[in-house]
């Protein structure tokens, strides 16, 4: 392992822009990278939620767990806001209607949800699959909602970055790749020292071993790996919407985990 680390580091990520585009070739959000100052945070805790995907209940149980903790909170969930779970359309709804004490950034179940909903607009005869059947349910503002949702939020006075899946080392946010950015689960250093990201377990190393800061990341998507805790880095997937748990951490103020059960009956939902 430390030999592979060493060889991420010996090695200077070349620089080229990527295409900024993604899987899904969905409009991108007005803006990809979302920066909140100290200003924005205001004195309260910040609290960062793992992979909803659905799971309404849970969404307002751990909230409610986290507000008896510390009563002035900033949420910022990781992304994967909907599928799988029972109620996607409500845990968009609940994000979208707390403007300024609740953020989440985009994930590759979003993105998903996003085409499925964008080609379903743009033509009422398209036949969503039976597991997008629920974005027919989504209002203009609920859909605008979900086109707006940056790759990224950036807490700089708390040295912070949260992301849905992961980044690459070395590289600049406006550099990333948009897919690594939600699709990410490991890296594949290749004989020249060239970092690639793939969405596979099967290969390379957990990118979160390479990660060496600045700042601290806190991402999901991986719930098979559930809660991982790096020098800088935090996974709070913890598989709600397989009858895991749902997770999140305050990163300041408590500096704690809170955890509720999940209420899904079937792991597979």
């Amino acid at each position: 392992m430390a030999a592979i680390i060493n060889i991420i580091w010996s090695f200077f990520i070349k620089q080229s822009a990527p295409v900024r585009g993604n899987l899904q070739n969905n409009p991108l959000p007005p803006r990809c990278h979302i920066e909140l100052s100290a200003d924005d945070i205001a004195g309260r805790s910040v609290f960062v939620i793992g992979d909803v995907h659905g799971c309404y209940d849970e969404l307002q149980e751990l909230m409610r767990t986290a507000t008896d903790v510390a009563p002035n909170i900033m949420f910022i969930l990781v992304g994967d806001l909907v599928n799988r779970g029972p109620d996607s359309v409500a845990v968009v709804r609940e994000v979208s209607g707390r403007s300024g004490q609740v953020y989440a950034v985009r994930g590759n179940h979003d993105e998903s949800a996003i085409r499925q909903a964008r080609l379903y607009r743009e033509n009422p005869n398209y036949i969503l699959p039976e597991k997008y059947s629920w974005v027919k349910d989504l209002n203009d503002h609920d859909y605008k909602f979900l086109n707006e949702l940056p790759y990224t939020i950036s807490l700089p006075s708390l040295d912070a970055l949260v992301v849905h899946a992961g980044l690459i080392p070395c590289r600049s946010l406006e550099l990333q790749m948009l897919n690594d950015l939600t699709n990410i689960r490991n890296i594949v250093i290749d004989d020249e020292g060239t970092l690639t990201g793939t969405n596979s377990h099967a290969d390379g190393i957990p990118w979160i071993k390479t990660w060496r800061g600045p700042e601290h990341v806190y991402f999901g998507h991986d719930a098979r790996r559930k809660l991982q805790e790096e020098p800088f880095g935090t996974g709070l997937d913890t598989g709600c919407c397989h009858g895991g748990s749902l997770t999140g951490k305050f990163i300041n103020g408590p500096n704690t985990f809170l955890s509720v059960k999940s209420k899904q009956p079937n792991p597979h939902v």
